[in-house]
């Protein structure tokens, strides 16, 4: 195949846009959700075949990490749409690794196993950072909404009011406000209808405090 099939130059199109809106890479999952594919592997596939033609490049792991140097005409691709200019990623970003959903709202199950790497501003990532992209609406009420990726600061402490990443019961994941009373913990919701979660200090450990959020619109 030597020109881009109609749905790989849609990915195309979608990753170019989005970077330079944005200024950073969309995951795999970000270009699944937009296309309504169910598949993150046939995202995958399309993503190899535009790095073959020479359109993107990919870190390890299958990570999007630029838009290199247009250097071959957009007929010879088959892309009219291309612009004739030089688009590649902007190098003040930093890569940190996405760690896949965190729920803002009732715990999930963990899972580390990062197959990817997402790029954000260098003022977003003070320490060692994380990406987690938000699910639920328990945070709405803090700006936190259903969708939304949320950069993380590793940390095993947080101060009163933080929001945090909190491992519960050592197998579920939430993100909440970090209260201590006494001998007890509150993870409280920034939504009026749902309740606290009260624990014991044994029952929780705090994974990170929550430094941004990044959004599409």
């Amino acid at each position: 195949m030597t020109t881009p099939t109609r749905r790989q130059r849609e990915i195309y199109d979608f990753v170019r846009d989005f970077i330079n809106l944005r200024g950073y890479s969309p995951t795999v999952f970000d270009i699944a959700s937009h296309f309504n594919l169910r598949a993150t592997s046939t995202v995958t596939e399309h993503l190899k075949s535009l790095e073959n033609l020479g359109l993107i490049k990919r870190g390890t792991k299958n990570a999007l990490i630029q838009l290199p140097t247009q250097t071959k005409p957009s007929s010879m691709l088959g892309l009219p749409n291309l612009e004739e200019t030089q688009i590649e990623k902007p190098p003040t970003m930093v890569a940190i690794p996405f760690y896949g959903k965190i729920a803002a709202g009732e715990p999930l199950e963990v899972n580390n196993d990062t197959t990817e790497t997402v790029y954000v501003p260098p003022e977003f990532t003070t320490g060692n950072c994380y990406a987690l992209r938000a699910c639920g609406d328990s945070m709405i009420e803090d700006g936190i909404l259903d969708g939304d990726l949320l950069v993380i600061r590793q940390s095993r402490q947080a101060e009163q009011g933080q929001t945090i990443v909190a491992l519960v019961e050592k197998k579920a994941a939430t993100v909440k406000r970090f209260f201590r009373q006494g001998y007890k913990i509150i993870l409280e919701p920034a939504n009026q209808r749902l309740r606290p979660l009260t624990l014991r200090p044994n029952q929780l450990e705090i994974q990170g405090v929550v430094k941004a959020i990044l959004r599409i619109y």
